[in-house]
Parts: C-alpha cells; structure tokens; sequence
C-alpha cells in the first residue's frame, strides 16, 4: 500500500512553464497552443494571475494530464502520461493564425 503525502496541481507544458517563467522575470508574455476546453479552466487562472496573454485555440476533450509520483526514499519518479488531444488539420491552421502578429 502506497500512501500520498502531498498533492499540487500545476498547470504546465513546455512553452506554458517558459511563459509563466518569463512573466515572473517581468516580460510581456503571449502563449499559443492546443488547450482542451474540458480542463482548461487552471491554465486561464495561471494566464490570469501572472497577465500572460492567452492565445490558446480551444479544442473538445482534456487537454492532457501528466501524473508524476515522487518516491523520497528510493529517489525515484514515476511519471503517468494520459492521452492527449488529437487535433485535426485546421485546428492546427488555427494555432499557427493565432500565434501571427
């Protein structure tokens, strides 16, 4: 039996760790990208809280959800990956027109 300890959610991905990263240094910051619109609601509150501007195409489902369990003592971490989106041509046209100037 495996008991847990701590739990933090964090709203992330690679470009969305550098924007939150770069506004923390002071920087206007756009982010762009695929956002599932059933669990998107964390991400708006981190855009929100640290005024990244929100450029995110919204698509149908779960943007997706990584799980990483920490084990202190072996110093060992697993990571559970669950499917993602699966966008389709235009939705990637989409993004691509978002992300123009």
């Amino acid at each position: 039996m495996n008991r847990v300890e701590h739990v933090r959610d964090n709203p992330g991905g690679k470009g969305v760790n550098v924007a939150s990263s770069l506004a923390d240094l002071g920087h206007r910051v756009v982010a762009t990208g695929l956002l599932g619109r059933e669990n998107c609601g964390p991400f708006e509150e981190l855009f929100t809280q640290k005024n990244i501007e929100d450029a995110f195409v919204r698509l149908p489902g779960s943007t997706r959800v990584g799980i990483k369990i920490l084990d202190p003592v072996k110093r060992q971490t697993t990571d559970i990956n669950f499917p993602g989106l699966a966008p389709t041509r235009e939705d990637v046209a989409a993004c691509v027109s978002a992300s123009r100037p």
